[in-house]
């Protein structure tokens, strides 16, 4: 363990920053981002993932997930539904881009 990494933490992997708090994305609550992640629209990883998710246990965003979760934000803003907000921004940044310059007819 270097003198920078917190016990548990997961070295290897270049995106999994510790994040031990929700992401602030403007228009989104903690609330929500916890209800996206129940209904499995996101998906963090977990501060020590050989433990049960709950108490103790937070919650780990990757850069990915921060994207897809600001992404669904813009979406959910432009009158997507969540399962569909969702399903485009995990298709990427340039999904989204293509679809918020769509027609309003691809809502749907």
């Amino acid at each position: 363990m270097t003198g920078t990494q917190r016990s548990g933490e997961q070295s290897g992997a270049p995106d999994r920053k510790p994040r031990p708090r929700a992401p602030e994305i403007p228009g989104i609550t903690y609330r929500v981002l916890d209800h996206w992640v129940k209904k499995g629209y996101l998906r963090p990883g977990l501060e020590f993932p050989h433990r049960p998710a709950g108490k103790g246990n937070r919650r780990v965003w990757s850069d990915e997930e921060i994207r897809v979760a600001r992404d669904m934000a813009r979406l959910r803003t432009a009158g997507f539904t969540v399962k569909r907000a969702a399903a485009i921004a995990r298709l990427g940044t340039q999904a989204v881009q293509a679809t918020l310059g769509g027609t309003p007819e691809a809502r749907r």
